[in-house]
């Protein structure tokens, strides 16, 4: 480490508050070995700033009063390779002593991966498709005297924007190889400017971990090209959004069990787990979605699931089981499609993961499979399919987690009702904000943070 250090400039000491927004310490190389034993002094309030400001919310259980220590964690220790010069780290918010705080989201997930393991015996994979949106900065979008413009105006999987684009994704996809991230695939998406890079699975502290890395490979080598890159859930009001779904599989050491006893079936411990969190999804999605602009991406016909159900295949369904096309080819997992760039990767996990484990406690059964577009079925065939809609505002997410007492109950039985509480601080503070602006507005102030 000390040679390292000698060839570096300085340090990044890196988290992601409780509004998706990823933060840092910048620690010259020759003061990180103390940092990294003592850490970094962090007022109380700065890992639960709402999305709209650097101001704590009234209700939030931190003020302006007390500070953690942001920890590195050796483990995660990189030099970045578009910028050798600079290390980089992720932080552990570690509370001062002779307090009961409870609010670091790295251990939020932690605790939660812990839980699966001790109650079941049970790991999780994990793999991201990141899906961003390249602006170029010189023009204005039409219509618009502040927001850029896209850097093209291609349509999905469109052959000719991966030749303009080529030399740019070959950099992002060599930057996430330089930082051991295999990409599975990179293709143009459906919005002007937008592409999806997915990256291989991984435990799921892993995987949050490296999708915010994954994020910050990105933005930077979109800058080195002079362009921006935003991970904003809807930057378009009339385009394709930006998703960050992730695909999951249980596993019991080095055997998956995901797999039922016939084709296209799910095991019962993998049938359970889907079941609880699609009957806390209504509840769930303000972790995974917990921006105002989350929920104009969430809607039908936007290939994000706007209806509570799950499908076969189905990429209008929010929970859509993938079996593999043929033998030899690895078993099923889920895609979870109703999270964006917007989310804390690790808050949004972990309660994903506390929705499925109450779903094995509770040994609870799927409903059939929705294998068809669930906007074109009629009100009582969503009925008896029991695909209702599913919130579409922050407000009415909130007021479903309000109406779920049992899965915020757990939640805050694996994380701690002090994260929740600071969490839920933030979100009301940023409905009651966004609430009184248009939405050219909103992604004008939040498209930069995303």
């Amino acid at each position: 480490m000390k040679q390292k250090l000698r060839e570096l400039k300085a340090v990044r000491v890196v988290y992601c508050d409780l509004s998706g927004i990823t933060r840092c310490r910048l620690v010259p190389s020759g003061r990180y070995e103390h940092v990294a034993q003592h850490g970094l002094g962090l007022v109380a309030s700065g890992i639960g700033m709402p999305a709209w400001g650097d101001v704590p919310p009234a209700d939030s259980p931190h003020q302006v009063t007390g500070e953690w220590r942001l920890v590195p964690d050796p483990d995660t220790f990189i030099t970045l390779p578009w910028y050798s010069y600079h290390g980089h780290v992720m932080a552990n918010l570690v509370a001062p002593p002779g307090t009961n705080w409870r609010c670091c989201p790295r251990q939020a997930l932690q605790n939660a991966v812990t839980a699966l393991k001790e109650r079941f015996g049970l790991e999780l994979k994990i793999g991201f498709e990141t899906e961003f949106v390249l602006l170029d900065p010189k023009k204005r979008l039409q219509g618009s005297e502040h927001l850029p413009a896209a850097a093209d105006d291609h349509t999905y999987c469109y052959a000719s924007a991966v030749d303009k684009f080529a030399a740019i994704l070959d950099d992002m996809v060599g930057n996430l190889r330089r930082m051991q991230l295999e990409v599975y695939q990179c293709h143009a998406e459906a919005a002007p400017g937008q592409f999806e890079i997915a990256t291989a699975p991984f435990s799921p502290l892993q995987a949050a971990d490296k999708v915010l890395l994954t994020k910050a490979a990105i933005s930077a080598v979109a800058r080195q090209h002079d362009l921006m890159a935003t991970f904003l859930p809807k930057y378009f009001p009339d385009k394709a959004g930006n998703g960050l779904q992730f695909h999951f599989s249980l596993w019991q050491g080095e055997n998956e069990v995901m797999s039922g006893s016939s084709r296209e079936t799910l095991s019962a411990s993998a049938s359970s787990f889907v079941a609880g969190i699609l009957r806390h999804l209504p509840a769930l999605v303000c972790f995974t979605a917990p921006s105002t602009n989350s929920y104009r991406r969430i809607a039908p016909g936007c290939w994000s699931g706007a209806f509570r159900c799950w499908g076969n295949n189905n990429r209008e369904a929010p929970l859509r089981v993938v079996f593999p096309p043929g033998p030899g080819e690895g078993g099923p997992h889920c895609e979870y499609k109703c999270s964006d760039g917007s989310s804390n990767p690790y808050v949004a996990l972990a309660a994903v993961i506390t929705a499925g484990m109450m779903g094995m406690e509770e040994k609870a059964s799927l409903p059939p499979p929705v294998n068809v577009d669930p906007a074109r079925m009629t009100e009582e065939e969503r009925r008896q399919a029991q695909a209702d809609a599913l919130p579409t505002t922050l407000g009415d997410a909130l007021h479903q987690l309000d109406e779920d007492q049992s899965f915020r109950d757990g939640f805050e039985s694996v994380v701690g009702s002090d994260l929740v509480k600071t969490f839920l601080a933030c979100r009301h503070a940023d409905w009651n904000f966004f609430s009184a602006v248009d939405a050219s507005k909103e992604v004008e102030l939040l498209y930069p943070k995303f």
